[in-house]
């Protein structure tokens, strides 16, 4: 009688033992559908089938990998881009030459990559310059379109999309196929600028993360056993040369796979790559959220308040009305989604700007940036905002 009454009593509690098993199975299952909706690893998927494009891609040959990711991200450098020789245009048909005669001594094929010495290289790859394979004309038209597109984008959504893929995996799918397909390996965050019009372009590395192809690593995990998420991609102590001897290592039991030392510059989006690791890494604390119970149908009242979500005396606690120096008008449950962001994209600090100071605007993942600025250039706030930084 008495584990009857403690078993209606819990029922009363949402502790009943019985159901909650069920339940947790339910919301795991909802999980996994999200997961599976959130990443591509089909070959729709430019991270593991990459097309190339010639207006939004730009190939650079004749390089070494790691060598142009310790120029970028080790040594900060700036890097210019080389074209082609080309046949003059008022010279005849038998007088012109091909390519590779007029560029003698330049590697237009793909190389697959080998273990070299950095110190017997020559300079072409230890220098300060990418090479291309577009004329001067072509090589300008091209990389216009891509900073134009890249800081556009960045602006409207407020995250980067330019980058630098370092490497490229050819696989297949199954082993009797004839479509190979090409992932990139590293993917180095950049940005490309020129002083003016008539100065040559230089691409930089903006300081974010570099990242090691996630939709790679998630496919060769789940189809092929073969795991790259022990490889290390730490910026202070990374070695671009062990990252690829290690990757070209794990894909060899695979026939037919290699890993060559292509390198491009596209746009490549990873927002909902983001959404599906918070996915993973915050599991327990998303099972366990009485929104996800209600959004699962598991919750008995259908509904979640946003005070369960965000108490109204926790704001209070947080926001003091006197201190709060708002850009934009905003009610208390604005205020509530507000304070409850975690993002590190930009913050201020408001009571700077109450103070009549500078206002130091900082960012993580060179995200969100330019929307913060237009708010603040709507709102005649333009001159607290002096600078940009890492958090």
């Amino acid at each position: 009688m008495k584990d009857n009454n403690s078993r209606v009593e819990s029922k009363k509690n949402g502790y009943d033992k019985s159901t909650n098993g069920n339940n947790e199975r339910t919301i795991e299952k909802r999980i996994y559908k999200w997961k599976e909706k959130l990443i591509d690893l089909s070959k729709r998927n430019r991270l593991l089938n990459f097309k190339f494009s010639k207006s939004l891609t730009l190939r650079i040959i004749d390089e070494q990998p790691p060598e142009v990711y310790k120029a970028l991200v080790r040594e900060l450098h700036s890097l210019e881009f080389l074209p082609i020789k080309e046949n003059a245009e008022n010279i005849s048909e038998q007088e012109k030459k091909s390519l590779e005669e007029l560029n003698e001594g330049i590697e237009f094929k793909a190389q697959e990559f080998k273990e070299y010495n950095p110190e017997q290289l020559s300079k072409k790859h230890t220098d300060k310059y990418l090479q291309t394979k577009l004329s001067v004309q072509d090589l300008n038209k091209v990389l216009s379109k891509i900073s134009t597109t890249a800081r556009s984008t960045n602006d409207d959504l407020g995250y980067n999309v330019l980058f630098l893929a370092l490497g490229s995996v050819i696989w297949y799918e199954k082993d009797n196929s004839n479509e190979p397909m090409e992932a990139p390996v590293l993917l180095v965050p950049v940005e490309i600028k020129r002083k003016s019009i008539g100065q040559p372009f230089t691409i930089k590395y903006n300081e974010d993360s570099v990242i090691l192809n996630p939709a790679l690593v998630l496919k060769l995990k789940r189809d092929f056993q073969i795991n790259l998420e022990d490889i290390n991609i730490d910026e202070e102590e990374l070695n671009p040369i062990d990252i690829f001897i290690k990757v070209q290592d794990k894909i060899n039991k695979n026939q037919r796979w290699k890993l060559l030392n292509n390198i491009y510059i596209g746009l490549f989006s990873f927002a909902k790559f983001v959404m599906y690791k918070d996915l993973e890494e915050y599991r327990d604390i998303i099972k366990s959220n009485k929104f996800v119970e209600t959004i699962c149908g598991l919750n008995d009242n259908k509904q979640v308040s946003a005070e369960e979500i965000c108490p109204m005396s926790e704001l209070d606690n947080i926001v003091h009305p006197h201190g709060t120096y708002q850009i934009l008008d905003a009610d208390s449950s604005q205020q509530q989604a507000g304070n409850r962001q975690k993002s590190d994209y930009f913050k201020y600090d408001r009571r700077t700007i109450g103070a009549k100071q500078k206002s130091f605007v900082c960012q993580s993942e060179n995200s969100g940036i330019g929307s913060c600025k237009k708010s603040f250039g709507c709102q005649r706030l333009s001159t607290f905002l002096f600078g940009t930084a890492q958090q």
